[in-house]
């Protein structure tokens, strides 16, 4: 199963005078949604179904991704819990900022589930006891980890929600969560298997060098939102790159279809979601939408689709 190929096309094809003297608190931790919490400065947030992501792949989809957050050997108390963490969500965020390597990236991780019997604060942890915030939010922190990657400070709400922040995200975290600024950031839609929201430029920095014709289409772009829909039909992508002006969004549409029919007579992964590819512009937004039927969606990640919600 290449799931890395799987995101990596998807990313590829493409494509919301004051009446008294002070104004009313904000209320604290008016968090109506987990993409909330992501902070300002991470510019792409994935956000994944794992109840359909388990059916569709195994229930070790995540053990890649689980390996490079945290050091199994040197960090390995933190490792579990954060396998543990995994094991009890049901759906997670990921944000961080692209360009490093995995093990160097700064990143949230958001977990929704039910965590009620996981305690990061207990023997053995190398996690301290909880600050309690206020509404329903205790934050625990620990040494500054060696791996950059590796959560620094886990915000909880309630036993519903888990918050990993790595080392340098932890001011924007603070700002995010505990003094609830509001500050623009990504989040992608809930809806599918899988959905993303990114800030385009970092995208076309690293596409450039070895996919320079994905990088021509989007670097007018300024906002990237997309999702996936799979399930025992198929799977359906929709993707969505917002310009500053129609022009410049008709302009990636006529380059996406043109590269749409190069890879649709090429052979991989591209080509397979090429081949089921229809491209629009409306108003300032180029719009790419990909159908591959089950037995196409089968082939492009190398395993059986039973079935998904």
């Amino acid at each position: 199963m290449n799931t890395g190929a799987l995101v990596r096309a998807v990313l590829g094809m493409a494509a919301l005078a004051c009446a008294t003297a002070v104004p009313p608190p904000r209320p604290a931790f008016n968090l109506d949604r987990p993409g909330a919490v992501i902070p300002g400065d991470l510019d792409v947030a994935i956000r994944l179904d794992l109840v359909a992501c388990r059916r569709l792949f195994g229930a070790n989809f995540f053990e890649a991704l689980q390996v490079q957050l945290v050091d199994r050997e040197k960090d390995a108390a933190t490792a579990k819990l954060v396998d543990l963490a995994f094991g009890h969500a049901d759906a997670a965020w990921i944000a961080f900022r692209p360009g490093l390597a995995a093990r160097a990236t700064d990143s949230v991780l958001v977990l929704r589930g039910d965590f009620g019997d996981l305690e990061p604060y207990r023997a053995g942890s190398d996690w301290g006891a909880p600050a309690d915030l206020g509404a329903a939010m205790r934050v625990y922190a620990r040494r500054e980890p060696e791996r950059r990657s590796a959560p620094a400070r886990i915000y909880a709400r309630a036993d519903d929600w888990l918050v990993f922040v790595s080392t340098a995200e932890i001011d924007a975290a603070e700002r995010a969560i505990e003094r609830r600024a509001g500050d623009d950031h990504v989040d992608p839609p809930d809806r599918g298997l899988l959905s993303l929201a990114a800030r385009v430029h970092p995208i076309v920095s690293l596409l450039r060098p070895d996919y320079p014709a994905f990088a021509e289409a989007l670097e007018e772009a300024e906002s990237l939102e997309g999702s996936a829909i799979a399930d025992g039909r198929g799977l359906d992508v929709e993707l969505a790159a917002r310009f500053r002006t129609e022009a410049a969004a008709g302009r990636a549409r006529e380059r996406v279809q043109l590269l749409v029919s190069v890879l649709a007579h090429a052979t991989g992964p591209f080509a397979t979601l090429a081949k089921g590819a229809a491209t629009s512009a409306i108003g300032a937004t180029a719009v790419v939408r990909v159908h591959l039927d089950a037995k196409a969606f089968a082939e492009l990640v190398g395993a059986d689709v039973k079935g998904a919600s």
